[in-house]
């Protein structure tokens, strides 16, 4: 029989609050950064309050200071976009192949804290 289907065919179960998508655009002064944020919050007449915490971590174990934001979820899939300046940064280059981390925690503003976490190397 033909199902009609051509690939993978999967079902994942995912927790409600996650992060979906980082991208991280370096640059010789910091980074820019596009998150994709996921909530429980289908309609827009519904907002939820999150904190989003971004911080770096230089090549050699050094944490830099800790960016907060809050924002307002009214989707359930909803893009932020965000800048870290980073002071004096070391470039890569072939021969001091230097990365970063960048260290993201996403939750819901409440007495209660769920917290996600997203750790990724940069150059």
């Amino acid at each position: 029989y033909w199902n009609g289907i051509i690939g993978r065919m999967e079902l994942r179960c995912e927790e409600v609050f996650h992060i979906e998508d980082v991208q991280i655009y370096p640059d010789e002064k910091g980074i820019d950064i596009r998150g994709v944020f996921t909530s429980d919050v289908h309609s827009p007449f519904v907002k939820k309050k999150i904190v989003i915490e971004l911080m770096v971590e230089t090549p050699r174990g050094e944490l830099l200071e800790t960016a907060v934001y809050e924002r307002e979820i009214y989707n359930s899939r909803q893009p932020e976009y965000f800048r870290y300046e980073i002071k004096m940064p070391e470039y890569w280059d072939e021969f001091t192949p230097v990365l970063y981390k960048l260290h993201v925690k996403y939750y819901e503003k409440t007495d209660f804290i769920f917290l996600v976490s997203f750790v990724s190397n940069f150059p």
